[in-house]
């Protein structure tokens, strides 16, 4: 299965960019767990505008089930502004992982991460991955403050339900 996906990768690579073979495939896209995720994240940074980022997010999970991969080329014909909002999510990606501010939360960097987001050349997997780890344990150990939400209460939040990235 692995050897399989390694060949997909590198037949579908649209970008021409060269794949790295030696890391290990991600587990596979679960549409339950991203919404999930989505959920959290209006709730947690309800003042942020999250629609355009969810809309361009399920608009990746479609480039992403036809192609089979995330890598969007720059520039993508058919769809100019995913190309640059995949291009932003990497930069602000970079510049968490140096501390200097990014703006992705954690929530979105897991749903990212969920559906195998390329990260790009500068930004490695396993940087991510330990960015997420200590991200997850810091939440874990701050307490709840007064009139923040937390996630256990992402239920109790009326929202509209999420597009489908098939719809």
């Amino acid at each position: 299965d692995v050897a399989n996906y390694l060949a997909i990768m590198k037949e579908s690579n649209v970008a021409g960019v060269e794949v790295d073979t030696t890391a290990a495939p991600r587990p596979p896209c679960d549409d339950a767990k991203i919404n999930q995720l989505l959920l959290e994240d209006r709730v947690e940074a309800a003042h942020v505008p999250q629609m355009e980022w969810e809309e361009k997010f399920n608009r990746l999970r479609k480039f992403a089930a036809k192609y089979g991969h995330t890598r969007v080329p720059v520039p993508y014909t058919e769809d100019e502004s995913l190309s640059t909002w995949v291009c932003i999510q990497r930069e602000k990606m970079s510049k968490n992982l140096r501390r200097v501010g990014g703006g992705l939360t954690l929530k979105k960097i897991e749903a990212l991460e969920a559906v195998r987001f390329w990260w790009g050349l500068s930004v490695g997997t396993e940087d991510v991955a330990k960015y997420v780890a200590a991200l997850q344990a810091s939440h874990a150990a701050v307490p709840a403050r007064e009139g923040i939400l937390r996630v256990e209460q992402a239920a109790a939040v009326s929202a509209p339900p999420l597009p489908s990235p098939t719809a």
